[in-house]
């Protein structure tokens, strides 16, 4: 909102970390966490054009922590769902796809940087080594976290997939 005009439904403010969100029609305000720890779809059907169908009646629920694995044959619609869960596709109804209990098509704003998904596709720059490609991405997806802690969390993770000793290797090489 800008200083002197009224704040519109679904207007949210950030502070400390929560997020107040302005509800319509008098409902007053609201604390909504910006972490996601929570997703629930519940019958979600997303329609790929006229005549196809990316999903059909999907039901699933996901806590924080909790590792889900979504496999199938090609075209069953995986990419669909991660598309749709990272808000670049829209289902036929919105409110069945919900973060936290709030619709991702009512509040998209609050969770946009939280969401994302791996591709199929390689995206890791060749000509850079496993280390370079993963501090790029650490300071694209954690400008927040001090060098050394972001440093410490790449070689953790590296260390946990057993890429540690491939770290000075060129990714394409």
């Amino acid at each position: 909102a800008v200083e002197g005009q009224a704040l519109r439904a679904g207007a949210a403010l950030v502070y400390a970390g929560r997020t107040i969100v302005f509800e319509p029609e008098g409902a007053g305000l609201r604390l909504v966490e910006n972490r996601i720890h929570h997703l629930k779809i519940d019958g979600l059907s997303v329609q790929l054009g006229l005549s196809k169908r990316g999903i059909h009646d999907l039901h699933l629920e996901n806590r924080s922590r909790d590792l889900v694995c979504i496999m199938g044959p090609s075209g069953s619609g995986k990419t669909t769902l991660l598309r749709t869960m990272a808000g670049y596709l829209e289902p036929d109804d919105p409110f069945k796809l919900r973060y936290n209990g709030h619709s991702l098509a009512a509040h998209f704003d609050l969770f946009k940087n939280h969401l994302g998904y791996v591709t199929q596709e390689d995206v890791l720059m060749e000509r850079l080594t496993v280390w370079e490609n993963m501090v790029y991405y650490g300071r694209l997806k954690a400008p927040h976290l001090a060098e050394e802690e972001r440093e410490r969390r790449i070689e953790k993770v590296l260390r946990e997939v057993g890429l540690l000793d491939k770290r000075h290797e060129q990714v394409g090489s």
